[in-house]
């Protein structure tokens, strides 16, 4: 790079851009690679840098869909420069099916039944996950990658649901095809639990993602062989040798998460009285299994 070039991008890092001047674009193929060589230092530790654009490479491959907006990569960029490899931050959003459940009785507020009993309604929607949020070190902690989650809500969301600051931060993002109809989205954050909460569609600091507790689930197959046979009777021993266990594959785990998803919306659609009182109903002494 020539001294002239150099001295231009010093300037530009040091430079607070206006918010007004940054809009939020979906990458372009180049910028694509390079927020991917970015993330080498932070995400591909243990890796040399020709490994971990491999992996970078084949996964983006995997995830890449003709359908539009299932997977995208997200920079903020100058409204001046959308194509530059310079960008500032950048971010990744995977779309999803997703199930809604709306309380009728917030809806019908002559209803006098409690919110507990109140029937449910169950809709189909669209949601994402978001991840590999990243800031390179030169333009940390001057508020670009809180305005680029910020303007995220207004290409995910229905603009209709939300209003935009004009005032603030200039003209809204353009919506591509296939965004702007999405009920929620989440995160994981390994920055804290107050960042993506101060993240919110407007510019005060508030709004953002909702923080909630990490759950799991490990299931142990050994202890729930042993279950088996101690809910079933020591004659299920032998017939498990008969149909021994087997490992799921990708069709077959496709199938349980299928039924998973049914049961999930079938729990949705009962009121949250009913709901616990079917949980507690599965708490027999001959049953497979017990619900806490």
């Amino acid at each position: 790079m020539s001294p002239e070039n150099e001295a231009t991008l010093a300037s530009f890092n040091s430079e607070v851009r206006p918010l007004s001047s940054l809009t939020i674009i979906p990458a372009t193929p180049e910028q694509v690679f390079e927020s991917q060589k970015r993330t080498h230092d932070e995400w591909g530790k243990g890796q040399t840098l020709e490994a971990h654009l491999k992996r970078e490479a084949n996964l983006y491959q995997y995830l890449i869909s003709s359908e539009p907006a299932k997977f995208t990569v997200w920079v903020l960029v100058p409204r001046d420069d959308l194509q530059t490899l310079d960008f500032l931050c950048s971010c990744e959003t995977h779309r999803h099916a997703a199930i809604a459940s709306t309380n009728l009785a917030d809806r019908a507020h002559d209803d006098p039944s409690p919110p507990s009993w109140s029937p449910r309604q169950v809709e189909d929607v669209t949601g994402y996950g978001i991840a590999s949020v990243f800031t390179p070190k030169r333009f940390r902690r001057r508020g670009y990658a809180s305005h680029m989650m910020r303007l995220l809500h207004h290409v995910l969301a229905p603009p209709s649901s939300l209003s935009f600051p004009v005032a603030y931060w200039g003209s809204p993002p353009v919506i591509p095809p296939g965004f702007g109809s999405a009920r929620v989205s989440y995160l994981y954050s390994d920055v804290g639990r107050k960042f993506y909460a101060s993240c919110g569609p407007g510019i005060e600091e508030d709004g953002g993602w909702i923080v909630q507790s990490a759950k799991s689930i490990i299931w142990e197959v050994d202890a729930l062989s042993r279950a088996l046979i101690v809910n079933l009777g020591q004659d299920s021993k032998a017939r498990m040798q008969d149909r021994p266990w087997r490992w799921l594959d990708e069709k077959a785990l496709g199938d349980v998460l299928g039924l998973d998803g049914v049961a999930c919306r079938d729990e949705l659609t009962q009121p949250r009285q009913a709901q616990r009182e079917r949980l507690g109903a599965g708490k027999k002494p001959n049953s497979v299994c017990d619900i806490a």
